[in-house]
């Protein structure tokens, strides 16, 4: 079980980041493991996305819509 951190998933989304490709690169290696987020990491990732990267509005939606469904999510 990997638990997958906001940085992270911001980094595999936000295609402009300068570690995006790095990113990339670590989930080839993760593809077929076990992925743990927590509802925390969700609501960091929609708020950075939105205020500190002002990213468009279908990006956020479709990040938040795989976050939900591709991934386990643990409340801790």
């Amino acid at each position: 079980m990997i638990f997958l951190d906001t940085n992270y998933l911001i980094n595999l989304h936000v295609e402009n980041n300068k570690f995006h490709e790095r990113a990339k690169e670590i989930y080839s290696l993760i593809k077929d493991k076990e992925k743990v987020i927590s509802n925390l990491v969700i609501m960091e990732v929609t708020t950075v996305l939105n205020y500190r990267l002002k990213q468009d509005s279908e990006l956020i939606s479709n990040v938040y819509q795989e976050l939900n469904e591709e991934y386990n999510i643990n409340i801790w």
